[in-house]
């Protein structure tokens, strides 16, 4: 699965009972279809529910009511009494209670018929499961996963041997067994169905059974299980889809399974829907049968697969396809499904999707292993994409693209996602973590892969410095903080499971993966290439661990070298070292010390961790590689010979470097003499090293300052770097925006862009990839700097073309659509706001941005009002929250607003968003006041994940921390360096 910013998780309810009896029916739930096979109680139950309001509308039908009800009432406890006797009770209350399903019961197959309802939003499901029981116990129960659904019948039937157990029905036989009792555990979210014979035919030998479960639930709009998606159509109309999304637990809101990864069992899908709609699945169709405005599609079985990797989709969608050639006589086919109104933006997702399949067949040197993959980008969608085996779903912005309405970067992230989903084919489909403590193997790997497959497939992009910025630099900010946790954890509970996708699984994993296979090339074999192929084959089509995956990288290795011991610390422990560089022996040696890392103020590490360091350092004399694997060594490289020393030149290992003084300004004397005689990696590294440094207190803002004058002594700087240190001076600035002295450092700030702009053409229409980044690059930073030439292009470009928007640069198009908002007023602001309503995929993005940026505070309330009016889609919320909370003028009203509607908010949205609703606000505080206000809004909101509730808590002791330390001296150096003038 492909994360936003990173991820955005889905919901996690929360519950206050322990458990539920099915016959009692407490079980939730909100509008239901009567089923035509509903059992005479269930009838009775729904005509009571149906009747109710009918029935009491007067005194005297509430006098029949109550008789009626009475009566009811002492059938139902007749009935339930005797249909729930257990002839051997096992303990008082619950028979089972674990977090996880036993392991002596195992799925094998599933056959799933769904029967869905597009006219009122419900689905009704017949499932047969085939079970391999092997509890020598004879335990008379079967816990299967399930919730928000109604339970409406449960059969088992005894199999003489797994070679009949896959059915062609989901009717059970006469011979079959009725449940004796059923009983649902709200917390872990799973029926134990009791079959008191069950006891028996295990102590007969039998260990295969069918079992057969029907049921019905509503279509939601939660973006979690079986859900609607709306979407705009050609001719302005409207129209919906029903999806499934169900990692990572949410399998079981849509069918009674075993809803744990290591769970694998072959799956028949059929879907019986509305004649007027089509169906997808994982496997390829093989039959439809079409009975008056009803059909049934069957879909083929698919391979062994876990419950998350499911899809299914009812839809009105048309598609493009290709034949991939995949060698060897095989070939696939690649399917882009869209609405009719996105259909122009297919062509570039299916070139993006089958370059990367020919690229992981090759590099994995084993097949796709079905014959088809379907990709199909929706409206309404909580992630980025999900990586379905066969059928893999995106957000529409996330898949679709055209070169005459996206920016540049689009169309990078466009092809990133979609090689992160192919990955996943592999990595997660094909071999599956067992738990998910390890989701690292998934996405540390899927991300990680993504890029290879980008430098591979796609050379235009800059990819490794893409993978730099976006995706290592994230995750050292993560795991600066004490809250942050190891890649592979021991999380058991569904709401760590969810928060746990976040920057350290994907971005740290894929980092320290990079490092790995840097260290694993040797003499020009890729030895990590043959241990990730052997890894494969090894465990194709089952689970594996960590561990498994260091083994078959030592295996490969050659001299060999001890995966799990260099990776452990990186893996299994939390946090990240630094090394402090100090030059020695009057310049002609280099120490070295590790130490963890903590980005805030005062922090001291309580731990001593080790670290196994590959380390690389460049100098004008050579560039050198070696290892740290203690807590010390040194390096003799002689500076008054070399004159500087750059480690980390092709941050490729996921550390921070501190430098004494010495050291630290031979780097900057480099960098303002000849910027391009650097890797412009290990340059990005620096410098993100240097801003974090400032953050944490270990290196005052005043010297980031001077670094920065690099800008004004070279030419051609790539925009990377342009982008590094204009950022990094930004954040600083954004600190002090209600000190006195911040006109003086928007002076600084604008001082630097002189050289950068001095013979910048905005007119300019750059053709390749790296020109276009540049030039939007520089547009960009320029803008947000409140650089005048910059403010007033935009301006006017907008003026000239407010009447034909679809002639705007896409790769200008957002900072015109800030800029405007932020100089303008009430006209602006409807002119953007109209382009977010009816806008393409990407201009509402950043229209939605836009608005979050205006400065007068009826117009903030306007853009807050978004939330609760409908305007905005709740997956889009936190877009829209997040540019609020980086406006000066609007974070306050947004605090305001997000206290006051929390009851909302916590109803909309998931935990996962919740909390990062929480850290985006809050993460912009800086005072005791806010601090305190923070501290007891946020107490008894149990819905906000932990971890997002305390590691806001640092950030803002640190923002205060900051201020508190740096303001004052912060201020004089910048009036020093800009007097006032009091003629201005």
């Amino acid at each position: 699965m492909r994360n936003l910013q990173h991820i955005q998780l889905k919901e996690v309810e929360s519950f206050d009972d322990d458990e539920q009896n099915f016959e009692l029916d407490d079980h939730p739930k909100k509008k239901f279809y009567h089923p035509k096979d509903a059992s005479a109680i269930d009838k009775l139950r729904y005509l009571l529910k149906d009747g109710f309001a009918y029935i009491t509308a007067t005194n005297t039908r509430k006098a029949i009511l109550l008789t009626a009800i009475f009566l009811i009432f002492l059938t139902l406890t007749l009935t339930v009494s005797f249909s729930t006797r257990s002839s051997k009770p096992k303990i008082p209350g619950l028979i089972y209670s674990d977090l996880k399903l036993p392991s002596w019961i195992k799925p094998v197959h599933y056959l799933a018929h769904v029967t869905t309802f597009m006219s009122n939003d419900t689905f009704s499901g017949d499932i047969v499961i085939t079970l391999n029981i092997t509890t020598s116990n004879n335990e008379d129960y079967i816990v299967v996963h399930g919730d928000e659904f109604v339970l409406d019948s449960a059969r088992l039937e005894v199999l003489k041997s797994v070679s009949t157990s896959y059915p062609d029905s989901y009717t059970a036989p006469q011979s079959s067994i009725s449940a004796d009792k059923i009983t649902f555990d709200k917390n872990n979210t799973y029926y134990i169905i009791q079959f008191d014979k069950l006891s028996k035919y295990l102590s007969d030998g039998n260990q295969y059974f069918k079992l057969y479960i029907s049921y019905h639930s509503n279509l939601t709009d939660s973006l979690k299980g079986y859900y609607i998606s709306k979407y705009d159509e050609i001719g302005n109309t409207k129209k919906k889809l029903a999806m499934t999304q169900f990692e990572p637990t949410d399998a079981r809101l849509t069918f009674p399974c075993f809803d744990e990864p290591a769970f694998k069992a072959n799956w028949t899908i059929w879907m019986d829907i509305d004649g007027d709609y089509n169906a997808l699945s994982n496997m390829e169709s093989i039959e439809t049968k079409v009975n008056g405005d009803r059909k049934l599609v069957k879909f083929g079985t698919t391979p062994k697969m876990s419950t998350y990797l499911v899809c299914i989709i009812t839809h009105q969608y048309t598609q493009i396809n290709d034949t991939v050639d995949l060698g060897k006589g095989r070939s696939i086919i690649v399917r882009i499904w869209s609405s009719l109104l996105q259909s122009n933006q297919t062509a570039y997702p299916l070139e993006a999707a089958s370059l990367s399949i020919k690229f992981y067949t090759e590099y994995f040197e084993i097949d796709y292993p079905l014959s088809k993959m379907d990709i199909i980008g929706v409206s309404d969608f909580a992630a980025g994409a999900m990586e379905n085996w066969g059928l893999i779903t995106f957000r529409n912005t996330d898949v679709f693209y055209s070169n005459l309405t996206a920016s540049v970067e689009s169309k990078q992230r466009v092809s990133e996602v979609i090689a992160h989903e192919i990955a996943h084919q592999w990595f997660g489909d094909l071999v599956t973590m067992k738990w998910w403590n390890d989701l690292w193997l998934n996405e540390g790997f899927a991300t990680f892969m993504s890029y290879k497959c980008l430098s591979a497939a796609f050379p235009d992009f800059n990819s490794q410095s893409d993978f730099l910025n976006l995706i290592k630099i994230s995750g050292l900010t993560m795991d600066s903080s004490n809250n942050t946790h190891p890649i592979s954890n021991n999380f058991v509970k569904v709401i760590d499971i969810e928060a746990s996708f976040d920057s350290i699984t994907y971005d740290k994993g894929a980092s320290v993966l990079n490092m790995l296979d840097t260290l694993m090339k040797s003499g020009g074999v890729d030895q990590f290439q043959i241990g990730i192929r052997n890894y494969l084959n090894k465990h194709q089509y089952s689970n594996a661990e960590t561990a498994d995956l260091w083994q078959e990288l030592t295996k490969a290795s050659n001299p060999t070298i001890q995966v799990d011991e260099i990776m452990k610390n990186w893996v299994t422990a939390p946090g990240l070292p630094y090394i402090n560089v100090t030059s020695i022996k009057g310049g002609k040696a280099l120490a070295l010390s590790q130490h963890r890392y903590l980005g805030n103020i005062d922090s001291v590490a309580k731990d001593t961790t080790i670290w196994n360091i590959p380390i690389s350092v460049a100098t004008n004399c050579s560039i050198s590689k070696s290892n740290m694997d203690g807590a010390t060594t040194e390096i003799a490289i002689d500076l008054n010979e070399c004159k500087y020393a750059l480690f980390n030149n092709h941050a490729n290992s996921f550390v921070r470097y501190k430098y004494d003084t010495e050291t630290l300004n031979a780097i900057i004397h480099q960098m303002s003499r000849d910027i391009n005689s650097l890797d412009p990696l290990g340059v990005v590294e620096f410098l993100d090293d240097q801003f974090s440094f400032v953050k944490a207190g270990l290196l005052q803002p005043s010297s980031a300052f001077e670094m920065a004058s690099f800008l004004g002594n070279n030419t051609n700087i790539p925009a990377t770097i342009l982008s590094a240190t204009l950022n990094g001076i930004a954040t600083i600035g954004s600190s002090i925006t209600e000190q006195e002295c911040y006109p003086q450092f928007r002076q600084l700030q604008q001082s630097y862009f002189r050289n950068v702009l001095a013979d910048f053409n905005y007119s300019a229409t750059p053709t390749t990839y790296l020109d276009k980044v540049r030039f939007k690059t520089i547009i960009g930073l320029s803008n947000s700097a409140g650089i005048t030439q910059t403010v007033e292009f935009l301006n006017k470009t907008w003026h000239d073309l407010k009447s034909t928007p679809e002639k705007i640069n896409p790769d200008y198009r957002r900072s015109m659509y800030a800029s405007i908002i932020v100089n303008g007023g009430n006209n602006e602001y409807n002119w953007v706001r109209e382009r977010f309503l009816h806008g393409n995929n990407n201009e509402k993005t950043e229209s939605l941005l836009a608005l979050g940026q205006a400065r007068q505070p009826y117009l903030v309330k306007r853009s807050l009002d978004m939330f609760m009016n409908g305007t905005v889609r709740i997956q889009d919320y936190i877009y829209l929250i997040r540019s609020l909370s980086l406006n000066s003028n609007g974070i306050d009203a947004a605090w305001r607003y997000f206290r006051e509607n929390y009851e909302f908010f916590e109803k909309n949205l998931n935990a996962q968003s919740l909390g990062q609703f929480t850290n985006t606000i809050g993460g912009q505080f800086n005072s005791k006041i806010l601090l305190q206000e923070f501290n007891e809004f946020v107490q008894g909101k149990s819905k906000i994940p932990e971890y997002f509730i305390k590691s806001t808590q640092e950030i803002i002791e640190n923002n205060i921390k900051w201020l508190d330390r740096y303001a004052t001296p912060l201020c004089s150096y910048l009036h020093e360096r800009f007097p006032d003038d009091i003629n201005k």
